[in-house]
């Protein structure tokens, strides 16, 4: 009956009655009830149409009612719960159904049951075939703290087989300006090769010269006010214009206030202005954390603006296990707007600053004019330091900054305010020379610093600690491999140990165990010296058990 497969039972007139009531029974639709017998009609009579609507108007609300139940639920997936179980699945091309339930019937972009301006979406999971899919906007309102994940699928990790083929395995990237304008959102590429290859996930400003690659904003890119909290960024490639034009665009550039904000496992690279700005919004917030970063080529418009990898007004942030290489102009890292908001912590182990040899013979290049960090760069006279606070400078490694031109240029570590409480220990310079200043960093003043250590021509006679370790070996006999210019092609493991370091409590006394990748770490010390800089020698492990060996009894 109604094209449902079953009919009216002849010799049960009520059984059809009672079933329906089984399925909508308590839904308050109609109490149970049996259904009138049919009536006995002459030979001749006519059935009226009106006699057939009225007896079937009850069967129909039936099976209307069952066609709800049954169809209903599957409505419901739509935005968000794609599969059933909030997995939804995206791929530029495809052609199937588009409800994001499979590989097949893939959303063909961000749009439709994969909409990230839905607060349907929350808790979903977008697994992202490889493709160019524009600059959405991911403004999906919160619901409480519930995530959205956008995921690079790849062979290795595709969520569901149904229609998946290993050619959907690749890059996804999303290019011009991409902002992020809702809060909860963790970007996941999964995996990497080197520090500066095989990124699945990638934000590209590929023609938007002088504009952001990717804006967090709380309405369009560029409206300040308002705060923003947990976005995440893992193994992602975010790549500027490359100075394309006179105009600094910025890789990640934040306009509200941003807490707990992260960048893991990730390569910024070529931007006319800087890889990460977040000084708006009256300060960029709280807790910021880049780790196992690798940072490249800021400043490339060579315009009148300052520029450095970083400037963040964050009141707690972390840098560790962490690469800047041929950042010029203010610092490697600065606050540069001064005293807003104070800073109670801010927390640097494990990186590497350096300048390769091309980059230093290039006449356009300066700086660092502020030193390696700057507080209160570019701003106000102000100390940006809360009471109670602290500056760590850990186990990093300053190699091969060596400015030909005659303009300021200074590898300190700072030479602004200092914070109530500041420590530098274990760090090692290294290749310093040209027209840069050696360090001047020198403990006292409320400044705590001893076992670092200065070779290849790097002196720092304001180092009067006890500690102190000077060598003119070579920084080619120290460190593995420092002179390749290509990104990502320089080794800064180290060939021998250093004079033994502080040996520092945990989380500090960790270190990248492989110097092409950082993909995980060692314990320092483990070889039993604490070694300086930011590699740690690993562990030597003893020669392998004779197996040829006779036993003889006497």
């Amino acid at each position: 009956m109604l094209g449902l497969g079953f009919r009216y039972p002849d010799s049960q007139p009520n059984g059809l009655a009672a079933q329906s009531c089984r399925v909508c029974r308590g839904l308050g639709n109609h109490p149970e009830r049996p259904m009138p017998p049919a009536p006995t009609l002459p030979a001749n009579a006519n059935v009226s149409r009106e006699f057939i609507s009225e007896e079937t108007k009850f069967m129909r609300k039936d099976i209307l009612l069952l066609m709800v139940l049954v169809f209903t639920p599957m409505l419901a997936r739509g935005v968000g719960n794609c599969d059933g179980s909030q997995n939804c699945y995206v791929r530029a091309g495809a052609t199937g159904s588009g409800s994001g339930a499979d590989w097949t019937n893939a959303c063909s972009g961000f749009t439709g049951n994969c909409n990230v301006t839905s607060s349907a979406l929350r808790g979903s999971t977008l697994w992202v075939a490889t493709g160019s899919y524009g600059h959405p906007v991911f403004s999906a309102a919160v619901s409480g703290s519930t995530q959205i994940t956008v995921r690079a699928a790849t062979t290795a990790n595709h969520g569901t087989s149904t229609g998946w083929s290993d050619s959907y395995a690749g890059t996804v990237t999303f290019n011009a300006t991409t902002v992020i304008a809702s809060n909860y959102w963790l970007f996941d590429g999964q995996t990497r090769t080197t520090w500066t290859s095989g990124y699945n996930l990638k934000f590209y400003n590929n023609n938007s010269a002088g504009s952001d690659t990717l804006c967090i904003a709380t309405d369009s890119c560029g409206g300040a006010g308002g705060t923003m909290t947990n976005i995440t960024l893992q193994y992602v490639e975010i790549q500027g214009d490359n100075g394309a034009s006179s105009l600094s665009d910025m890789g990640i550039d934040a306009y509200p206030v941003v807490n707990q904000f992260t960048v893991r496992y990730s390569y910024l690279h070529n931007f006319g202005g800087n890889p990460v700005l977040m000084n708006y919004g009256g300060g960029s917030g709280d807790t910021h954390l880049y780790e196992y970063d690798y940072f490249y080529k800021n400043h490339q418009s060579y315009n009148t603006d300052h520029s450095e990898a970083m400037s963040e007004t964050v009141a707690n942030l972390v840098v560790r296990y962490s690469i800047f290489q041929d950042i010029i102009s203010s610092a490697f890292i600065s606050n540069a707007s001064a005293g807003t908001p104070p800073i109670d912590s801010w927390e640097f182990y494990g990186n590497v600053f350096f300048w390769d040899s091309t980059f230093c013979a290039d006449t356009r290049n300066f700086g660092p004019t502020d030193g390696i960090l700057c507080t209160a760069c570019n701003g106000p006279n102000t100390n940006p330091w809360a009471a109670g606070s602290h500056f760590y400078f850990y186990n990093n490694t300053v190699y091969g900054i060596a400015m030909t031109v005659a303009s300021a240029s200074s590898s300190s570590i700072t030479d602004d305010f200092t914070a109530p409480t500041t420590q530098y220990y274990d760090n090692l310079w290294c290749g310093i020379g040209g027209n840069t200043s050696q360090p001047a960093d020198a403990p006292g003043g409320g400044v705590a610093m001893d076992y670092n250590a200065y070779f290849g021509g790097t002196t720092n006679t304001s180092d009067t600690s006890a500690h102190k370790q000077t060598s003119a070996t070579a920084c080619t006999s120290l460190l593995n491999s420092p002179t390749p210019t290509a990104p990502g092609a320089a080794n800064f493991e180290l060939l021998i140990d250093t004079a033994a370091g502080n040996s520092l409590s945990s989380p500090y006394n960790q270190s990248c165990a492989d110097g092409t990748n950082c993909l995980s770490l060692i314990t320092r010390g483990a070889n039993g010296t604490w070694d300086r800089g930011a590699d740690q020698i690993g562990v030597v492990s003893p020669p392998a058990a004779p197996t040829t060996l006779t036993a003889t009894y006497h």
